[in-house]
């Protein structure tokens, strides 16, 4: 799902460098199955700014999962 997550934020009206790179630092930080509550804000205050720049809903394709 992580992957999934850093895919769909890179898809549509792509946020900015800056934003990219604290996804996948709070994404690497989450691998694993480990749980980093400042992380979690990072996604969540991105994932809002993405939805932001892409108001129109985007079909998602079936992530793969590894468990």
């Amino acid at each position: 799902m992580l992957l999934a997550f850093g895919e769909h934020v890179r898809s549509g009206t792509t946020l900015d460098e800056t934003s990219l790179s604290r996804v996948d630092r709070a994404l690497g930080r989450l691998r694993g199955g480990c749980f980093d509550r400042a992380a979690v804000d990072v996604l969540t205050e991105e994932s809002v700014r993405w939805v932001l720049r892409n108001p129109d809903r985007v079909p998602l394709p079936t992530p793969e999962y590894r468990r």
